[in-house]
């Protein structure tokens, strides 16, 4: 999805997403992998997803690093888990099978909380809000691997300091 919607930053591409749903068996459907979302183990590539775009859509250079320090926080610090310096150190390949410690639904609601909460911070040709598109149109790498999921946070964002002021 985000190839094909480029730089294109109107919206058109989200109302032909919405508008596709405007049917009940749509509806149903993404109501249907939200709750997926919800019981199903984000990966290490999922997460490395998300923090890629955070690195292209925030303007700060300290914004940035207090949101991927707070991403990984939310993932239970994959970095330690798998015993490396950086998630892109992991392979491709690899990414897909190793799980991390918060939801696919976790990831999409900081992703929006970012967007909506904090979008003065992202840089105008942002694509973050393309990330809920991204991971709910393809299957999720651990689909339904939570059977233990614990309930989301209302904010995840909260009480971070961010700079105000361009990089």
């Amino acid at each position: 999805m985000l190839e094909r919607c480029g730089k294109d930053n109107s919206g058109e591409h989200f109302r032909r997403l919405l508008t596709s749903f405007s049917n009940p068996s749509g509806v149903e459907m993404l109501q249907s992998k939200m709750c997926t979302a919800a019981g199903t183990k984000a990966s290490v590539g999922e997460v490395v997803l998300l923090e890629g775009l955070i690195r292209r859509s925030v303007a700060n250079t300290r914004n940035q690093m207090l949101l991927r320090e707070r991403l990984y926080e939310l993932a239970e610090n994959p970095c330690v888990r798998y015993g490396v310096t950086d998630l892109s150190n992991i392979g491709m390949k690899k990414r897909a099978l190793l799980p991390v410690g918060c939801s696919v639904a976790d990831l999409l609601n900081f992703a929006s909380e970012l967007a909506t909460h904090h979008s003065e911070l992202l840089k105008p040709e942002s694509t973050l809000q393309t990330f809920a598109g991204t991971v709910l149109s393809k299957g999720f790498d651990l689909e339904e691997l939570y059977p233990n999921a614990r309930r989301t946070s209302d904010f995840y964002l909260r009480g971070v300091d961010f700079s105000r002021e361009a990089a």
